[in-house]
């Protein structure tokens, strides 16, 4: 049972408001092959939780010296009493150079020192919280309450809210907000020397709590990046057996893949739950998902090799254990990786466009009983890229058109537009070459991105080329 709220001194009442695709088309080879092989290099597109919070004014804009350090949780055994837990200085904060770290259950309230005058009122004020890895209860991860003292202008212990944990990233700050009333802004607006900040903190035992950079200000609306992180894209290239996990049967790695170094091998048959760890924001995500799977040449029932269906977990944003679709595999190639394509319903593709920490890919499959080794491979969540990456695939299509697939010129161009687009470092250089390309459309070669014979833009490939150096694939 979830704990009730409590408060310092006082009892508060409050609440909380597809198709069997045998190969893939040249338009998914365009597309899978920039991101799969390359998009570890994309992190600064998709920008981390972090990054995206730090919009709004700092700790440091509150107030000067003392105060600032106080709001900033930059020295917290000092500055921040405990009733419970205990309180020490952490390396892993948000902002400046240090935060609190809270070990201990139950509740705990952190009391600031006496503040004087603080500067930049709004009548938002909050936190960031990065709670631990490991929760012991999966449905509870705590919750936060602030109240505000400062009874020279007869604000006596003004509880100001609540919020809870639950659905917060593990290991990733998130910032909890509060609206302050009216009569507090306007006495946070006057002269004193006695204020006060109280952060309740109530949380279940195991693991270190860390708090930072307290401040007034909204946190700007969240965006959704292009694409997803690398950590998540490493959990979608499945290279490993840590961020998935099987139902029944045995996993292991193969050498054979389709992307990358590994695949998940799976043994054994029946009816076999793959999941993934968990996932923050995927991106921009398309209505399409794929996954790549290599049937055994020998099957247990010639007549019957059984399904594959995808569900998709993610309560934070309402898709809870959501069927998308299934696959029957007895039509499936055996003997090789396949694609295997399912379409999201537009509004789990809506609720992916959101922010979330919480989703998890579930691949169901129904196998004969004492069915040979299947390998799974690269969960690919196609996402939207800008305009210039959709001009760059229109560009690598004409080529195509020419009948210059079996040439180098489509890696190249694939890698073109996976770096000019998503590597910030060569983003000028690539609209430039991007904007000759358009101009010269007219006399399209085999070999746009290398300028043999010619766009006409030779010299503004030349430098891009030069800027994204060695082609990696």
């Amino acid at each position: 049972m979830k704990p009730a709220i409590c408060s310092p001194g006082a009892v508060f009442v409050s609440s909380s408001a597809g198709v069997r695709n045998a190969l893939p088309s040249v338009t998914q080879l365009l597309t899978i092959l920039p991101l799969a092989l390359a998009v570890a290099a994309c992190d600064g597109d998709a920008r981390s939780h972090e990054e995206h919070a730090l919009g709004r004014k700092s700790a440091a804009l509150t107030g000067l010296g003392f105060t600032a350090d106080v709001l900033g949780f930059e020295l917290p055994v000092e500055h921040w009493s405990s009733n419970n837990a205990a309180v020490a200085s952490s390396d892993h904060h948000i902002q400046a150079e240090k935060a609190l770290g809270m070990t201990g259950a139950g509740y705990t309230l952190l009391e600031s020192p006496a503040l004087s005058t603080v500067s930049n009122v709004e009548p938002t004020i909050g936190f960031f919280v990065s709670i631990p890895e490991e929760q012991p209860n999966p449905s509870w991860f705590g919750d936060a309450q602030l109240f505000v003292d400062l009874p020279s202008q007869g604000l006596n212990n003004v509880w100001i809210g609540y919020q809870s944990l639950n659905g917060f990233p593990r290991s990733v700050f998130k910032r909890v907000s509060f609206e302050l009333p009216s009569a507090v802004v306007q006495a946070l607006e006057g002269s004193y020397s006695d204020l006060r900040l109280r952060v309740a903190m109530n949380v279940p035992s195991g693991g270190t709590y860390h708090l930072d950079d307290l401040a007034f200000g909204q946190t700007p609306p969240f965006e959704t990046p292009l694409g997803p992180s690398e950590s998540d894209l490493g959990v979608l290239k499945m290279e490993d057996t840590e961020n998935w996990s099987v139902s029944a049967g045995t996993l292991s790695l193969s050498d054979e893949t389709v992307a990358g170094s590994h695949s998940l091998a799976l043994s054994g048959g029946g009816y076999v739950v793959l999941e993934s760890a968990e996932l923050s924001s995927l991106g921009r995500v398309r209505p399409n998902l794929a996954v790549h799977l290599k049937k055994p040449v020998n099957q247990m029932n010639p007549y019957w090799h059984g399904s594959l269906a995808l569900a998709v977990h993610a309560p934070s944003i309402g898709l809870d254990n959501r069927w998308i679709s299934q696959q029957e595999l007895t039509e499936l190639e055996s003997g090789s990786f396949r694609q295997i394509v399912f379409t999201l319903p537009d509004d789990v593709v809506t609720a992916l466009h959101g922010e979330y920490y919480d989703f998890r890919l579930r691949f169901l499959l129904n196998l004969p009983v004492g069915s040979l080794t299947h390998l799974v491979d690269f969960a690919y969540v196609p996402t939207e890229q800008s305009e210039a990456y959709a001009q760059c695939v229109a560009l690598c299509e004409s080529q195509l058109d020419l009948g210059c697939s079996a040439t180098p010129s489509f890696i190249d161009c694939a890698h073109g537009c996976r770096f000019g687009v998503l590597h910030s470092g060569c983003s000028a250089e690539w609209a430039a070459a991007m904007t000759c390309s358009t101009s010269n459309a007219g006399a399209a070669s085999c070999d746009p991105i290398n300028g043999e014979p010619s766009y006409g833009c030779a010299a503004e490939l030349a430098v891009f080329r030069d800027c994204i150096g060695p082609n990696p694939l």
